[in-house]
């Protein structure tokens, strides 16, 4: 039962969208992948809401 489940996982996972337009698309992309990040570690350390800017480097 659990063997492959991963790979189910994996398969059920909605994949990457790949970027079209480099510049818009990537720095959108990155931006929600930013946020959920950041929502990841808030919720995993508390309701910390203190929106500290979360910084990519390479960006700008």
């Amino acid at each position: 039962m659990k063997r492959g489940s991963i790979k189910d996982m994996i398969k059920k996972s909605k994949p990457i969208p790949k970027p079209k337009s480099k510049s818009k698309t990537m720095r959108e992309y990155l931006e929600k992948l930013k946020k959920e990040m950041y929502f990841c570690r808030t919720s995993q350390r508390g309701a910390d809401f203190s929106l500290e800017p979360v910084v990519v480097r390479g960006e700008t």
